[in-house]
């Protein structure tokens, strides 16, 4: 009796290290044919091994086909295999795709034959390493939340649509990127624009002076309310020259003003700004001393 190589790895790895079950499925081989075995033959009378099916999953999740991927795991789970035991079968082909992207084509840490390694690295491309560690990650936490959940086949069948939308979520450090960009666009734009208010100045241009809705409105442009902090008073401002009263600089009042993260808070959320530090008194003393002096007089 002979049989080819590719039909004897197909019965190793439906048996899984046991010896028993792989006798059993030689049994039914040579029940069929005595004489030599092709993987015609083994594929008409054993079921295809993990690796095929756990492969044609994930073939479907790299072109973000999800109706494809679901097709592929429910002919996976009516070959009889658990949902507990497929989902092992897919952290094992996430790991292999993960070592051949991350230690090359050739490494010696992924176990597969020289016809089904040319797939394996192919399919391997369609994501990052970041992506790959990602998946392993969630599909443990399926394996363990399928053992007690009544709703097994629901859970597996979420997690193979969110698989195929993976390319569609974007890690933390892009994000961060994108917004670092974004934020320095804004400081050129800003610090344009002062350039051009410095060379009209220069030429003897008039510059209108910061305008307030409040003015018109019979209200003045800063208003003072009673700070939670005892004897200090805080100056309400929305931009331009600082308070007169004011405990900031000018120029500390208008670069903090004028940045740029300050200014998309302020137009998001309607902002105000508040000046907290408090000013001297009208005698140029500290008006900390003038606090104690009346809180003794009221003693």
């Amino acid at each position: 009796m002979t049989a080819d190589e590719s039909v004897l790895r197909r019965v190793a790895r439906l048996a899984n290290g046991s010896m028993r079950d792989a006798l059993s499925l030689l049994d039914k081989l040579l029940s069929y044919e005595s004489k030599h075995l092709t993987p015609e033959i083994a594929a008409d009378i054993i079921p295809p091994p993990h690796d095929e099916l756990a492969s044609a999953v994930f073939e479907a999740v790299g072109r973000q086909d999800a109706a494809a991927a679901l097709r592929s795991l429910d002919a996976a789970l009516q070959s009889g295999r658990t949902i507990e035991r497929f989902c092992g079968h897919l952290i094992e082909h996430v790991r292999t795709l993960m070592l051949l992207r991350v230690c090359g084509e050739d490494t010696d840490l992924v176990d597969a034959t020289e016809q089904v390694r040319p797939d394996l690295i192919a399919q391997s491309t369609g994501f990052d390493a970041p992506t790959y560690v990602y998946m392993i990650t969630m599909l443990e936490e399926l394996r363990r939340n399928v053992k007690f959940s009544g709703a097994a086949r629901a859970l597996i069948d979420a997690a193979v649509v969110r698989l195929a939308m993976s390319q569609q979520f974007s890690d933390i450090g892009t994000i961060i990127d994108q917004l670092g960009g974004a934020e320095r666009t804004s400081t050129i734009d800003t610090q344009g624009k002062a350039t051009k208010k410095k060379v009209a100045g220069e030429a003897g241009l008039a510059t209108p002076p910061p305008s307030d809705s409040r003015k018109h409105e019979g209200q003045p442009s800063g208003s003072t309310e009673e700070s939670p902090h005892a004897g200090t008073k805080t100056t309400r401002r929305r931009g331009g020259a600082a308070p007169s009263s004011s405990g900031v600089s000018s120029k500390a009042w208008n670069r903090v003003a004028g940045d740029p993260l300050v200014e998309r808070i302020r137009s998001a959320v309607d902002g105000t700004l508040y000046d907290v530090l408090p000013g001297k008194n009208s005698e140029g003393g500290d008006p900390h001393s003038s606090e104690s002096e009346e809180l003794a007089e009221r003693e």
